[in-house]
C-alpha cells in the first residue's frame, strides 16, 4: 500500500483504512479469445496518493490494451485524462496542459494506448520517488545485429537513449538508442513517454506544451526540457511493459 504522511491526503488515508479488510484480496478478470478463456487474478492494492492517468488515444484502441488496463490499480480518487488527437505530440501536450492547469494530483502517469504495463505499475514507479521515472518497453521496429559467427539476428531495442555526438548547428546532443535492457534503476538521457510517472513539480517547471517533433521526437524533446529544468529522467529496468506489435517483452 502506497501511503503518505502528508495531511493533504489524510482524507484518502481514512477511506483506505475503512476499506481495509472489507475488500476482496483478489480481483478477477475473464477474457474470451476465440475458443480460449483466460482468467487473470491480482492482489488489489490501495494507493492513497491521487494520480492523474493520461492516455493519448486515437481512433483505434488495441483490445490487448483494454484487457490489460482493467487490471491496473486505478483508485476512485484518481483522475483520467484522455484525448482523441491523432498527432502524438498534440495529444501529449493536451494531456500535459490539462494536468498542469486542471488537476490537483501530485503525479501524472502517461500511458500510451499500445503499451501493456504490469498491474502494479503506478505503485512500483511511485515507490522510487523520482522526478520522472518509467518502465521500459521495446520499439516495434526490428533492428539487425551481426553475430560473431556472421549471422544476423533481428532484435527489438528498448526505447531508452543516451546522448551521442554534439550537434553544433542545433546546439544540443544527438541520441543513440540502447541495444538491450539492463537491471535495476538507472538515470538515462532519454526514453519513450509511453509509460512514465512525472511529479507535479517537473510539469510545472517545464511549462505548457513541452512535447515537440522539432528535435529528435516529442518524448526526447520532453526529456531535454526536464534536464534543462534541473531534473533527472530514470528508467526502472525491473518493470518491463509489453508493446502492442512486439512479439516479446
Amino acid at each position: 500500500m502506497a501511503r503518505t504522511d502528508s495531511k493533504k491526503y489524510k482524507h484518502y488515508d481514512e477511506i483506505a483504512a475503512k476499506l481495509k479488510g472489507k475488500i476482496p484480496e483478489e480481483v478477477t478478470h475473464t477474457n474470451y479469445d476465440g475458443n480460449t478463456v483466460s482468467n487473470f487474478k491480482r492482489v488489489l492494492k490501495i494507493r492513497t496518493i491521487p494520480v492523474a492517468i493520461g492516455i493519448p488515444l486515437d481512433e483505434l484502441m488495441f483490445s490487448k490494451f483494454f484487457t490489460n488496463y482493467v487490471t491496473i490499480s486505478v483508485m476512485p480518487w484518481d483522475a483520467i485524462l484522455t484525448t482523441t488527437s491523432t498527432l502524438v505530440q498534440e495529444a501529449r501536450n493536451t494531456i500535459h496542459n490539462l494536468y498542469r492547469n486542471e488537476s490537483k494530483a501530485p503525479y501524472l502517469f502517461m500511458l500510451d494506448s499500445d503499451v501493456l504495463p504490469p498491474p502494479d505499475i503506478i505503485e512500483r514507479l511511485m515507490a522510487h520517488d523520482k522526478p520522472v521515472i518509467g518502465g521500459y518497453y521495446r520499439k516495434k521496429e526490428k533492428f539487425p545485429i551481426k553475430q560473431l559467427d556472421g549471422s544476423i539476428e533481428m532484435i527489438q531495442r528498448p526505447v531508452v537513449y543516451d546522448y551521442s555526438k554534439y550537434d553544433e548547428e542545433k546546439k544540443h546532443h544527438m541520441y543513440t538508442q540502447r541495444i538491450s535492457p539492463k537491471e535495476g534503476l538507472e538515470s538515462v538521457d532519454g526514453m519513450g513517454a509511453g509509460c512514465w510517472l512525472i511529479k507535479r513539480e517537473v510539469v510545472e517547471a517545464v511549462g505548457d506544451s513541452p512535447y515537440t517533433f522539432a528535435e529528435s521526437g516529442e518524448d526526447l524533446a520532453f526529456c531535454r526540457a526536464v534536464h534543462a529544468a534541473g531534473y533527472d529522467v530514470w528508467v526502472d529496468w525491473d518493470t518491463p511493459a509489453g508493446h502492442c506489435g512486439c512479439f516479446w517483452i
